[in-house]
């Protein structure tokens, strides 16, 4: 038996034969030309952008009848970078001026997007788009070389299908009566590919490192979609628990389900808010389908991801307006630009980072940057008539950085004003408290803003100085930290002295262990997945009030992560046995 470990992106537990989908490969042709060929290779490489495109719509259209056409919108973004200047010039000269090959040519220029998007480390969203590109660097190299056919002809017999990496055109092909589960060596909790993965309802783990090298075809495996456990050949023991475990977890999920449109509110009546993150305007939809009472947090990064120029107003308008008018009014929290000035270096001539995460991103970029920040407030303050709309400032560390933010704002009102735009004159503005230094001086913030947003990903690697994609570190990194759960119980505190809102938005509020004490601490609004809703929901109405300030109050006498996280685990456990697996 062999057990491994990945990032569970889609729910459910499956116990099968695993099946293996190759990588596709393809004899790579010359890589340079003559001189007299270079009009008929620039044609070439026009001519497969054409068909990629015709490609994209065809597959979209498949997304759309299979999946839903807030899914198929995803490939909108792959149109784009087919369609992207900067990159269509780039090839174009590399042709010209280098003497490549058409294929040669879309290998180096989308190996350089790949490389800078790779360099933003694994938890940056930008980072998991590197297989979208990879996507239409295949297509394009496909059509170049006369190459056909799919993954679908290995996809021939009821297994768990398990690959190196998959891209988010091949989900549509997974969405099969043959496919019971999914598990790469690559990917992110926030890819293309896992958000269809979680689309289809198909049980998926990525980032499994080593998966392929152990296994061979018709192995059992079992895949735990909870907790990120793949485990290779089973013994008995194991086989029998997860057979049993994955009856009771299907019959718990279809129960709760039912259930995802009634209140979360508590045994003796205590009333907790749940909204949802999302990264595309096309996912606010799913949030409310799924129980979630607005949006919390919309990461407006996708917005950058396409092109090396900065997005105009118009752009950023209309992804607000397709959000906004699907939420029909309810909450809707817009993050700004959350970027490094790594993504912009070929941009703005900013020298590359050596540690981006420390370095010019967010507000800091924006400081250096301020035309790009009054551009989306600008966009984020018309859309405010639409709805519900809230401002989010990231990576605030300092009052002199919010005061300078705030500035900002009053700019871009100004500027409407004098353009005669609408707009809501007192939208709610507030911060993501994500560095310890906010969170130390918490009262001082407070009465300067109208809410907090606890961004606990990076609050907990500031606060523990932890690189959690360091493999010899990332053990250390943890969210039962004591220093840590101080920090969120402050800015808590803080929030609630000055009656202003509190919200937290990091993976800590997906995770059921968690839900007690932060409510036990005061809080009362999360912004989770939306896949979570249904889950955290179900559990917050199966406890009492009572009970968490128990939990709480036993909490503070504990001193290690693991004391605390095992407590908390238990008592949750219990509430809630159909969802945990046990370990294995």
């Amino acid at each position: 038996m062999k057990i491994f470990k990945g990032i569970p992106v889609s729910p459910g537990i499956v116990v099968h034969q695993v099946k293996t989908i190759l990588s596709e490969s393809f004899p790579f042709p010359d890589r340079f030309i003559s001189d007299d060929k270079i009009d008929n290779e620039i044609e070439r490489y026009q001519s497969a952008c054409r068909q990629a495109k015709e490609n994209l719509d065809k597959t979209k259209i498949r997304v759309s009848e299979s999946i839903g056409q807030d899914f198929a919108e995803i490939f909108d973004s792959h149109k784009h970078i087919l369609e992207d200047e900067t990159i269509q010039k780039d090839t174009e000269l590399r042709i010209r001026n280098n003497l490549f090959s058409a294929e040669y040519a879309v290998t180096t220029i989308f190996k350089k997007y790949k490389k800078m998007f790779q360099s933003m480390g694994k938890d940056s969203v930008l980072s998991q788009r590197v297989a979208d590109i990879d996507d239409i660097e295949r297509r394009l190299l496909k059509i170049l070389m006369g190459v056909t056919g799919d993954i679908s002809k290995f996809i021939t017999k009821d297994a768990v299908y398990v690959a190196r990496s998959l891209r988010p055109s091949q989900a549509v092909i997974l969405n099969n009566k043959f496919v019971k589960g999914v598990a790469t060596e690559l990917g992110g909790a926030t890819s293309h590919f896992s958000i269809m993965l979680r689309a289809v309802g198909l049980p998926g783990i990525v980032g499994v490192e080593g998966l392929t090298k152990e296994l061979v075809d018709d192995q059992t495996i079992i895949l735990d979609g909870h907790t990120g456990h793949v485990i290779l050949d089973p013994d008995e023991v194991t086989l029998e628990k997860y057979e049993k475990l994955q009856i009771r977890f299907q019959a718990y999920e279809d129960a709760i389900i039912k259930e995802r449109h009634l209140p979360a509110e508590t045994i003796d009546g205590f009333r907790v808010s749940l909204f949802g993150n999302i990264e595309f305007p096309t996912e606010a939809k799913g949030i409310i389908q799924n129980g979630g009472e607005g949006i919390g947090l919309y990461r407006t990064e996708f917005l950058f991801v396409d092109t090396e120029q900065f997005p105009n107003e118009k752009q950023h308008y209309n992804a607000y307006e397709a959000a906004a008018k699907d939420l029909k009014g309810r909450p809707f929290v817009i993050r700004t630009m959350d970027l490094g000035a790594d993504k912009f270096a070929d941009v703005t001539g900013a020298d590359q980072e050596s540690n981006p995460f420390l370095g010019c991103r967010s507000i800091r970029f924006c400081y250096e940057n301020p035309s790009i920040l009054i551009t989306q407030l600008k966009a984020i303050l018309r859309a405010s008539v639409l709805g519900n709309i809230k401002i989010l400032f990231p990576m605030i560390s300092s009052i002199e950085e919010l005061k300078w933010a705030l500035n900002q704002l009053d700019i871009a009102k100004h500027e409407l004003t004098i353009a005669g735009v609408k707009y809501a004159e007192k939208i709610p503005v507030g911060i993501m408290v994500e560095v310890p230094s906010i969170a130390i001086i918490a009262d001082d913030i407070a009465p300067l803003v109208d809410f907090f947003s606890i961004g606990t990903n990076d609050l907990i690697q500031y606060t523990l100085a932890v690189d959690r994609d360091n493999k010899s570190v990332s053990r250390l990194y943890s969210a039962s930290h004591p220093a840590v759960l101080k920090l969120i119980k402050m800015t808590i505190d803080a929030a609630n002295r000055y009656n202003i809102d509190v919200c937290l938005c990091g993976e800590m509020a997906s995770n059921p262990a968690y839900i007690p004490i932060l409510i036990g601490f005061g809080l009362t609004e999360f912004s989770i997945s939306s896949h979570s809703i249904p889950f955290i929901k179900n559990l917050i109405r199966k406890m009492t009030y009572s009970k968490i300030q128990e939990i709480t109050n036993d909490v503070m006498f504990k001193k290690t992560s693991k004391d605390i996280y095992n407590y908390l685990s238990s008592e949750v456990r219990d509430l809630m046995p159909d969802y945990y697996s046990e370990s294995v």
